[in-house]
């Protein structure tokens, strides 16, 4: 049976659904359920592009390739690292981890947020942005 939750309900009880076109063109949708979990989903885009490197002071993530495959780079104490993630691979970014995620074309890519998920923690970080761009997708 499919139940339809009303707008009062969510707003009532603090759950958030959104779907927003990032500036990259991928899609994101995303799921608030408490105020220590947040889920969501990310769709490659027609003009396909770095995300923007960022860390979070507080909460995990956990990306799983849903489809496609993606580039991530992780700087973690001065060391920058890059892994290819296939469908089905997943991993594991702690707190005060920069961090970037290039998609392929046809990818969708699922994250959770979680452990003291924090509203507007998120960090820039132009270091890494300037970094990814000097990386040479063509050959990865």
């Amino acid at each position: 049976m499919k139940h339809i939750i009303e707008d009062d309900y969510l707003n009532k009880n603090n759950i958030l659904v959104s779907v927003e076109k990032m500036p990259n063109t991928e899609t994101r949708y995303r799921l608030k359920i408490d105020e220590n979990t947040l889920y969501s989903i990310t769709k490659s885009g027609d003009n396909i592009s770095w995300q923007n490197s960022h860390y979070h002071k507080y909460c995990n993530e956990l990306y799983l390739v849903q489809k496609g495959r993606v580039l991530i780079v992780i700087q973690d104490e001065k060391e920058i690292s890059k892994k290819i993630l296939e469908e089905g691979q997943m991993i594991e970014i702690k707190p005060n981890v920069p961090h970037n995620i290039y998609m392929f074309e046809n990818t969708e890519t699922c994250v959770l947020k979680y452990g003291d998920v924090k509203q507007n923690d998120w960090y820039p970080d132009e270091n890494l942005d300037n970094i990814c761009k000097e990386i040479d997708i063509q050959n990865i």
